[in-house]
């Protein structure tokens, strides 16, 4: 084991306890997206705690924190979420949520004490890397893009970000660490369609306009995107959620609304996708007499791996794996990407990143009442952020 890990390793040991006791606070005590107050209360009085004086408040709940060297070099931002989703939850966990319908169920709670655990050891050894680490706890990856407002609000300005980078537990065995490059989640969009078509009695449907045959059309129609436009190559998916209308048995509907979510791997997929939506639409309506208004929204931008910054990460995993002695660790490489969205893709689309996984126990799937971590995987984790840091910036310090 090289000096370095052995510090780092030193630090983590002194503060890992209270770093679980700081997350089994946030797991037990749940807030939504962009409700995280006493979450970032929490947070900031910890950051306190360690005399970090460069704090500063975003987003309505999130938290920016620097950690400065005090010798000029680059600045390398790290990112945590805060939110929870609403789940109930369904574990025998001594500190599971008290919270009705709010559950930390995608390990949110996990990646906040991590980077609250990191700043505690990077703090300590401030002496041994140059430049400045900024800390980004962000509220609202579930539902808000919350990311997209941090940036709004300076995030990776003051000091200026050169590169960022973020953990996610998922349900694997402890020790599996996985990386890849270029997009690792998927391009999202939301579409909303309203069908207007002519309302009559039913014995005489010839006098009205069905909207709610016109939009079941519609519905098969979009599900053969897929299959017949996209390459069988490209990852996506098209999901029709909502279907809404009609008045009562005897009457041909004059209204249909429906909703749906959009995600591919690929941007030209998805405007294929969005494309095909439109003209699928526009010529069943106009077929079948009715007409149609169509509204996209926009979704999460896909995270994208910087090359040069992930090839780095994986040469430091690698003498990380070599150089940690607690635990077998198995760091790979994925090589396609998956259709989640995730908010930290609005950070990758302005400066270099890497985003990681790293597993944490395989008990439930994410976003599923009996999610939970082995809190283990902070002995990894923790040490894994730090030596990552410090290594980083002392590289790129002449630069």
């Amino acid at each position: 084991m090289n000096d370095l890990l052995k510090k780092v390793l030193l630090v983590r040991d002194k503060y890992i306890d209270q770093v679980i006791s700081i997350r089994r606070k946030i797991h037990k005590n749940p807030e939504l997206g962009f409700e995280e107050f006493e979450t970032s209360k929490l947070i900031k009085k910890s950051l306190e705690s360690l005399g970090i004086t460069d704090i500063k408040e975003m987003a309505k709940t999130g938290i920016v924190a620097v950690i400065d060297s005090g010798k000029p070099g680059k600045t390398l931002a790290l990112r945590s979420e805060l939110d929870a989703l609403p789940i109930d939850e369904d574990t025998n966990l001594e500190f599971k949520s008290t919270v009705k319908n709010k559950m930390h169920a995608c390990g949110h709670d996990v990646h906040a004490a991590n980077l609250l655990g990191a700043a505690f050891i990077l703090n300590e050894l401030k002496n041994e890397f140059s430049g400045k680490v900024k800390l980004i706890f962000q509220p609202a990856e579930e539902t808000g893009a919350g990311g997209k407002y941090m940036i709004e609000d300076g995030a990776l300005e003051n000091p200026k970000v050169d590169a960022i980078f973020g953990l996610h537990t998922v349900p694997e065995a402890i020790g599996n660490i996985s990386y890849g490059f270029g997009e690792q989640t998927a391009y999202t969009d939301f579409f909303e369609i309203e069908i207007i078509g002519k309302s009559s009695h039913s014995a005489k449907p010839q006098e009205g306009i069905d909207a709610i045959l016109v939009g079941s059309n519609i519905v098969t129609s979009i599900n053969t995107i897929i299959s017949k436009f996209i390459s069988p190559f490209d990852n996506a998916t098209i999901t029709i959620g909502t279907f809404c209308g009609g008045k009562a048995e005897n009457i041909i509907a004059d209204g249909v609304k429906l909703s749906g979510m959009i995600r591919a791997t690929s941007l030209k997929s998805k405007n294929e996708i969005k494309d095909r939506i439109e003209k699928i639409v526009n010529n069943h309506c106009r077929a079948m007499g009715a007409s149609s208004k169509i509204k996209f929204i926009d979704g999460y931008p896909a995270v994208i791996n910087d090359k040069n910054f992930t090839e780095y990460f994986a040469s430091l995993a690698d003498d990380f794996k070599c150089n940690y002695s607690e635990k077998i660790l198995n760091v790979y490489e994925v090589k396609n990407p998956i259709l989640a969205a995730e908010d930290f893709g609005f950070y990758s689309q302005l400066v270099p990143a890497c985003y990681i996984s790293i597993g944490a126990g395989n008990y439930a799937p994410q976003h599923n009442p009996k999610f939970r971590v082995d809190e283990d995987v902070f002995k990894i984790s923790l040490s894994l952020t730090a030596y990552l840091t410090i290594n980083y910036l002392k590289e790129k310090q002449n630069e």
